[in-house]
């Protein structure tokens, strides 16, 4: 089963290069592009690229009032994305986000339009790229009026990925993944729980390391223990054996009959004496 996951760093909503001053082309550029959109396949990554998700393109014409500027931004939870909607004014293959909540509180139905209490609409959300048109390229900055935006290039990755699926569903006789088909999504902000979680696992990762070093340590010690121990007994065996010997040889001198060679013996023990 197909399922996209929005990774939304909190670093995104810093967009201002310059808090104090208004928002605009110019200044609404800074941290941009930093989210993950990922592409699962029965829980298996398939995709991943960056992206904006936040709405830093909430002046001008895409102004929205509300109590933050970034309101359109598509909230934390479940949506769901309709694959290969009509393009319109849009450069490639794009796809619409539906079914989800703005951060301001509004609702993405399903043709992914807002409508307001007055009874106008506002949209669409989309997943698309950042092609200028005007440019003949991507622009420097990606634009987000509430929109998923990837890079060109990512997008053609993202929909190469998606049509390879398509082409197996069609030989398997399964649902044929064709324009309109909807992929459910989950999307997840991310801070410092995530950073202390990655420290937390890389402390882990050190400890266990260094615990395994010392381990290592240990048993090095332990052999060369052992090694020392036997060429101490063998140490220990040969001296015994030469003590034995010159006993055995100091015996046999003061066994003999006669009384000359024991009395030399007795002499020859004494002279030795330590």
């Amino acid at each position: 089963m197909l399922r996209i996951k929005i990774l939304r760093y909190k670093k995104s909503y810093d967009f201002k290069a310059f808090p104090e001053k208004e928002d605009g082309f110019q200044n609404n550029w800074k941290n941009n592009s930093l989210d993950d959109l990922i592409l699962l396949n029965n829980g298996e990554e398939i995709f991943k690229a960056k992206c904006q998700t936040v709405a830093n393109y909430c002046f001008g014409e895409m102004f929205r009032a509300g109590d933050v500027a970034f309101g359109a931004s598509v909230s934390e939870g479940e949506f769901t994305i309709k694959t290969f909607v009509p393009p319109r004014k849009f450069n490639g293959e794009i796809h619409a986000i539906i079914k989800t909540k703005t951060v301001d509180g509004g609702v993405i139905d399903r043709n992914a339009m807002q409508t307001t209490k007055d009874g106008f609409q506002n949209g669409r959300w989309l997943i698309h790229n950042k092609y200028s048109f005007k440019l003949g390229k991507d622009t420097n900055y990606a634009w987000s009026a509430g929109c998923f935006i990837l890079s060109s290039k990512d997008l053609e990755r993202f929909n190469s990925v998606l049509k390879k699926i398509r082409g197996k569903s069609r030989r398997r006789n399964k649902r044929i993944f064709d324009g309109g088909v909807e992929v459910s999504g989950v999307f997840v902000i991310l801070g410092f729980g995530i950073a202390l979680t990655i420290g937390l696992l890389s402390f882990i990762a050190g400890w266990k390391s260094g615990r395994a070093r010392l381990e290592e340590e240990i048993a090095e010690d332990a052999e060369r223990k052992a090694a020392d121990k036997a060429l101490y007994d063998a140490e220990k065996i040969k001296i015994k054996r030469e003590v034995f010997k010159s006993a055995e040889d100091k015996k046999k001198k003061m066994s003999n009959n006669s009384g000359r060679d024991k009395f030399n013996a007795v002499n020859d023990i004494l002279r030795n004496k330590d």
